[in-house]
């Protein structure tokens, strides 16, 4: 009989002290955050009572909170703050609440977590990547992506994995500030979707194909065109012999050598990124 008591007070005071947890814990976050937008203001680039980096946030509420989240084990803290976030605090600026929730979410990651918690963990950072994007944080966006990836594959989501991977790319290359590997980025999606999606090169590899047989016929002079048609078709694939060079004439001659290259070059790299998305390379 005593021990059963001692056994329900025990959980008592369990539960009285996670919930002083999760309400220090939201209440803490919630003022990281706003300060961490303020600091944003060019105002404000000078004082350093802000926090300058999205790390030095998270590193003091791992300094405060580190070894009480240790301890509450698979209990995910940073998941109740976040509700106490959601339902209690109101925020001036939009971006500050979204901050709130990314820094509440860290938390959980930090924690040790069961396979389906770690699946609605990514499913959590997989929305505030959206929502960071949307206020402009896209350097806090490329995180969250980052991390949704992340427990997507820990979840063996392949689905989930492949379209945060996407996401994650588009952020990064948006955070990019050099204009140059921006535009480098927005071409590897256009290409082939960050590697993620090898069909797209087929479009490409189609367009090409159009593109030389077009040229070919303006170049192809008395020579009929079913035969241009078919040359360019086929050289793409496979060089064409010099019986067939002397037969097009020397002016299309660099265009056959251009088309074999392309060729060449659109088709390994297609079937480079097809086998890596077969086996996950």
């Amino acid at each position: 009989m005593f021990d059963r008591a001692k056994s329900q007070l025990h959980i008592l005071v369990c539960v009285a002290d996670s919930k002083d947890l999760d309400e220090s814990v939201s209440d803490r976050t919630r003022r990281l955050a706003i300060a961490y937008v303020d600091g944003l203001d060019p105002e404000n680039a000078d004082d350093d009572s802000y926090p300058r980096s999205f790390d030095e946030c998270m590193t003091k509420m791992l300094e405060r909170y580190g070894a009480e989240i240790a301890l509450a084990g698979n209990r995910v803290v940073g998941h109740r703050s976040a509700e106490l976030l959601h339902g209690q605090f109101d925020y001036d600026d939009p971006r500050a609440r979204e901050v709130a929730l990314l820094i509440a979410a860290e938390l959980d990651f930090c924690s040790p977590l069961h396979a389906r918690q770690n699946l609605a963990l990514a499913e959590i950072f997989e929305a505030l990547g959206d929502a960071l994007s949307t206020h402009g944080l896209t350097d806090l966006s490329v995180l969250a992506f980052r991390r949704a990836t992340r427990l997507y594959a820990l979840s063996e989501d392949r689905r989930g994995e492949e379209r945060c991977g996407i996401r994650f790319a588009r952020a990064n290359t948006a955070a990019t500030k050099s204009r140059v590997r921006r535009w480098a980025g927005h071409a590897a999606f256009l290409l082939c979707g960050y590697g993620y999606r090898p069909s797209y090169l087929l479009g490409w590899v189609v367009g090409q194909v159009l593109v030389f047989t077009a040229v070919g016929l303006l170049l192809a002079g008395d020579i009929a065109w079913t035969t241009t048609v078919y040359l360019t078709v086929t050289a793409f694939l496979d060089p064409i012999g010099p019986d067939d060079a002397r037969a097009v004439g020397s002016s299309a001659h660099p265009l056959f050598a251009l088309e074999s290259w392309m060729g060449a070059v659109s088709m390994s790299v297609f079937f480079a990124l097809l086998v890596r998305k077969w086996f996950r390379l």
